[in-house]
């Protein structure tokens, strides 16, 4: 990993963690913070990211569940951590769906969205 590239995953990582310290209703609608578990396993799962894979952008929604996406125009790829070591994926490719859950955030990538994430 260049330097550049460890430097924009430290900042993203900031970025996930600073959701553990957002207020209760930080979206006006009664949103949560997130969990420090979302965090950490959405973590977990970004130091695994295949080599020349670009990073996501970060997110989370109101529930409090850390979510990571690509948006590569005719493909588009999101995962979401609730903070119970696991995650879901989905991947949406010209129309063309695939998705999972509960994927235990220690296990290697599964092969399609690993194939989906080298294309992005």
């Amino acid at each position: 990993m260049s330097e550049s590239s460890h430097g924009q995953l430290e900042t993203l990582i900031k970025t996930l963690y600073s959701y553990v310290q957002l207020p209760q209703d930080w979206d006006g609608y009664g949103g949560l913070p997130a969990s420090l578990q979302a965090v950490q396993d959405a973590e977990h799962f970004l130091v695994k990211l295949p080599e020349g894979v670009p990073l996501p952008r970060p997110m989370l929604a109101g529930s409090g569940t850390v979510g990571l996406y690509w948006d590569g125009g005719d493909l588009y790829i999101s995962l979401d951590f609730e903070g119970d070591n696991r995650y879901t994926y989905l991947i949406d490719q010209n129309d063309q769906y695939s998705s999972d859950s509960d994927i235990e955030v220690e296990q290697p990538i599964p092969d399609d969205l690993r194939r989906a994430l080298e294309e992005v």
